[in-house]
């Protein structure tokens, strides 16, 4: 193997052509835009279908657990099954397991059944665990300088969602004028309906495979490279030396946390993009408890998140583009500066300044942009295609079970500190991470 190692390691081991990885982009896009705008209501529309069928507020956020648990549950089997069957396969099973969760939140709504309700959204954690691969899909056929640019797009897509899909469940939820449907069920079967569209898109339309091509030029490359050297040698070589194909490789959680483990610049890539996100979601959702606390109106808390997420995904094509031209390390830093500064804010903050969270959220939201796009594009840079694959389910795995504790935990540190208790513990982390970034420098070691 030590010939295909010789290659850089995040780049496609053979030629591609450029119209191939045009033509996945493009199928990407569209899927990364439906999906967003799909599961985008889901999150919402769950917790209100929950608090209707219990009347707790408390038992609804376990409705919000539930789906954060199964995203955690479903990354490494998802990434499995994109590794032994491609891409193709892995996004729309995951897609499919969403759809028919949501067919099963239906069932719970009619029946008033809150078991059903907290298994639905289990599920549908599963789609978004799926949705997670598709940054990742982006770079497996990318040309060599080209990983950021691809991450950057498939992330600038999701702005759609973000925008869009929180606004759509009023409308959806009156679809059908004297529905016997009740309330806050119509928006789970266009959900369902979405989210088979998307399966569908994903199984169809994503020809060629982009893994399984990328993992054929590797593997055709490694042959070729045997070949040369048993001849240049003289010696009959080249079959022994090839190792195990793609697929015979191990595709579980031990095998990523394994890949994770030897390569410090993989390592690093998941450390920073555990890191803005969790810290992302914790301070995002605190904060509009922490305006409607101090008297901003529902209209202005939406308008403040509404920036938020512009901050999160609309510089993603541009921080896809500086990444390749200057290298993830200097994102790494921005980002992680970046979300220090927006701590720093949202602590000095008083709840009824819209303006003072709006501008942290948006500094939020940045740093994100940053530190994520520029970690996916790295993690994805410093492996073989060989390997890949189980190091990105284990990367999504840690990063959203990361993101569940710190959603969970918020609330009970804005409980006992407030919300600039929050905002300064987030800081704290965020700040530990950057001064050791800083420490390692470009190469991860010390100087």
């Amino acid at each position: 193997m030590a010939t295909v190692a010789s290659a850089r390691p995040g780049s496609p081991p053979a030629p591609v052509p450029a119209r191939v990885q045009r033509r996945v982009l493009r199928v990407l896009l569209c899927l990364q835009i439906l999906f967003s705008m799909v599961i985008a209501m889901s999150g919402p529309v769950v917790s209100l279908l929950a608090e209707r069928i219990t009347g707790s507020a408390t038992r609804a956020g376990f409705t919000q657990a539930s789906i954060f648990c199964g995203s955690v549950a479903c990354a490494v089997p998802l990434a499995a099954l994109s590794a032994r069957y491609g891409r193709r396969v892995g996004l729309a099973v995951g897609q499919l397991t969403g759809a028919v969760a949501a067919g099963v939140v239906v069932c719970g709504a009619l029946l008033d059944s809150f078991p059903l309700v907290v298994i639905g959204s289990f599920g549908i954690g599963g789609a978004i665990a799926a949705g997670f691969q598709i940054r990742f899909a982006a770079t497996d056929l990318a040309a060599d300088g080209r990983h950021g640019r691809a991450v950057g797009m498939v992330t600038w897509a999701s702005t759609a969602g973000g925008v869009l899909g929180p606004s759509l469940v009023g409308i959806t939820d009156k679809l059908v004028p004297g529905s016997p449907l009740p309330e806050f069920t119509s928006p789970f079967l266009v959900i369902a309906a979405g989210l088979v569209g998307t399966s569908l898109l994903a199984y169809g339309f994503l020809r060629p495979d982009p893994l399984l091509l990328a993992r054929a030029a590797e593997d055709a490359k490694a042959e070729r490279a045997n070949t040369e050297r048993a001849n240049t040698e003289r010696e009959h070589v080249g079959a022994g030396a090839a190792g195990k194909s793609a697929t015979d490789r191990p595709a579980g959680l031990r095998a990523g946390l394994r890949t994770l483990r030897r390569n410090a610049r993989a390592r690093r890539a998941v450390v920073v993009s555990t890191t803005v996100h969790a810290v992302m979601i914790a301070l995002m959702n605190m904060a509009a408890l922490h305006m409607h606390h101090g008297g901003v109106s529902v209209g202005l808390i939406g308008i403040v998140i509404s920036f938020h997420v512009a901050g999160m995904y609309l510089p993603s094509p541009l921080v896809g583009y500086l990444v390749d031209t200057y290298g993830s390390y200097r994102l790494f830093v921005t980002g992680l500066a970046l979300q220090f500064a927006a701590a720093g804010v949202l602590f000095a903050s008083p709840p009824h300044s819209e303006a003072g969270v709006g501008a942290g959220l948006l500094l939020l939201g940045a740093g994100w942009a940053a530190g994520f796009v520029a970690g996916s594009a790295a993690l994805s840079e410093a492996l073989p295609i060989s390997e890949r694959v189980p190091a990105q389910g284990a990367c999504d795995l840690i990063i959203q079970a990361a993101s569940a504790v710190g959603a969970l935990a918020a609330g009970l540190v804005v409980a006992q500190l407030s919300y600039a208790g929050l905002a300064a513990l987030g800081g704290a982390a965020v700040l530990a991470v950057l001064l050791r970034i800083l420490w390692t420098g470009p190469r991860g070691r010390p100087a």
